[in-house]
């Protein structure tokens, strides 16, 4: 009974949540060593520069306590904003769920630290709703924005995700946007001066080249059963989420009618971006997780069959032990 268990939003439901990390987690701390990946931008750089020498049980460690924070932290940003029409701690339940559905989301990465600020940016714009002094927060949120498109570059998708957002929940205001594009300008403009007196530009302009041609730009399809079982069920399950979504968008009041379309925008930009990787395997898939788990969260909180939910949530997760099995050979 997963499903009911996490359904409702008391504290100790919440606690509960770094514990089915580490479960989920146990994989990693087993080898220590996984499919660790990164574009070549120059924070990636930095970062997997920084933490190579250390011991695999720091990094798997330290990759747990991002999940279990990432989860905990999302499922209260959604339920302090009122995205869904309930409090629920289904959020934190499905984000877990999601990012282990590949080997890439058990290992301290880059893409893993960037969905921190990911989550960061999700809350800021949220805030922007009927803000009296809103420059800060949009200087903080493109901020965020270019600094992690620093550390993976396919965040550049959430832009044009921010500045719908800032039009659906603000009037427009040249002021506003001149704001926004100067916060994600000050990023760039620090590495540059960085790099400009390190006598580093050209390092910079070949880690910058490389990051773009690492990416094919091209939709990629897995051979792998185990890989289209799991992804084919959480597609299913997807297209049933979604047309609930559409079905009672209209009966939420007006606020979190424009929260919930601005997750459904976020959605599909970051559904185009992990289009440029391969995102059965790699780390591109995890830029969709913070608004599919909204969408999923929603489903499941919405649904009144018990049975059902909890048959697809028991099948998506058999699905993701058979991947994890048949990647380490214990069935083929």
């Amino acid at each position: 009974m997963l499903i009911q268990f996490f359904k409702n939003s008391q504290p100790a439901t919440l606690i509960a949540l770094p514990f089915l990390a580490l479960a989920c987690w146990m994989a990693a701390y087993l080898t220590f060593n996984g499919p660790v990946m990164h574009d070549g931008m120059p924070l990636a750089t930095l970062f997997m520069d920084w933490t190579n020498s250390w011991p695999g049980y720091w990094k798997t460690t330290l990759g747990f306590g991002l999940l279990s924070f990432q989860a905990i932290y999302l499922n209260q940003v959604i339920n302090y904003h009122e995205v869904l029409y309930k409090q629920t701690n289904l959020t934190g339940l499905w984000y877990i769920l999601l990012m282990v559905m590949v080997p890439g989301g058990l290992y301290l990465q880059p893409v893993l630290v960037a969905n921190t600020l990911f989550i960061f940016l999700l809350n800021k714009t949220l805030k922007l709703y009927k803000h009296d002094e809103p420059t800060g927060t949009i200087f903080d949120s493109t901020f965020i924005i270019g600094l992690s498109t620093l550390l993976f570059l396919p965040s550049i998708i959430l832009l044009p995700v921010f500045f719908i957002g800032l039009s659906l929940l603000r009037p427009f205001s040249a002021r506003e946007w001149l704001v926004g594009f100067t916060g994600l300008a000050v990023p760039f403009f620090m590495l540059w001066a960085v790099a400009y007196f390190q006598d580093g530009l050209k390092i910079l302009e070949k880690q910058i080249n490389d990051a773009f041609s690492y990416y094919s730009f091209q939709p990629t399809f897995s051979d792998n059963m185990a890989i289209n079982i799991s992804f084919g069920l959480l597609a299913v399950i997807l297209v049933f989420a979604l047309l609930k979504f559409r079905a009672n968008i209209f009966k939420n009041v007006i606020r979190t009618r424009k929260y919930q379309r601005l997750i459904f925008i976020y959605l599909v930009a970051a559904g185009i971006g992990i289009a440029a990787g391969n995102p059965w395997s790699g780390p591109e898939y995890q830029l969709i997780v913070p608004p599919l788990t909204v969408i999923m969260a929603y489903y499941f909180l919405s649904s009144k069959r018990v049975w059902w939910t909890e048959g697809l949530t028991l099948l998506l997760i058999l699905a993701i032990v058979y991947r994890y099995m048949n990647e380490s050979g214990i069935v083929q």
